[in-house]
């Protein structure tokens, strides 16, 4: 056996290396193209069941929270004075809104307490405030 037949056995077995290796990294990136196909399929598959509406000033919901225990959510308004409204989740429909006084709003975060009844919203602070 002399030199070049060593370079032709080395050369061959690099290529068979090299195609064994491309054939995972292949059915990987088909895997992931396909995932993507069939996570965009299904995200397009999402359909309006129904629509909401709102009255004047409470089209800027800027926090939320969702009361399970009592089927309700509360959304908060970005606008001043700042308005927490009512909806019932059950059929989504609008219950009622809560304008809070002048100078508080917009609100920018929210958390609930379902046990004993509460849901504090938090307006955001400015200097004019103050």
């Amino acid at each position: 056996m002399g030199l070049v037949d060593v370079r032709d056995n080395r050369e061959r077995r690099s290529c068979r290396f090299r195609r064994a290796t491309q054939l995972p990294m292949v059915l990987i990136l088909m895997s992931i193209i396909l995932v993507h196909i069939v996570a965009l399929q299904t995200a397009n598959a999402q359909t309006v069941v129904g629509t909401l509406t709102l009255t004047g000033g409470e089209d800027i919901l800027s926090t939320a929270v969702i009361d399970t225990a009592n089927g309700f959510a509360y959304f908060g308004t970005g606008t001043v004075p700042g308005k927490i409204v009512k909806v019932r989740l059950s059929d989504f429909t609008r219950v009622g809104a809560l304008t809070l006084d002048r100078g508080e709003g917009p609100l920018t975060s929210s958390v609930i307490d379902s046990a004993n009844g509460f849901a504090k919203k938090a307006p955001r602070s400015s200097a004019k405030d103050t």
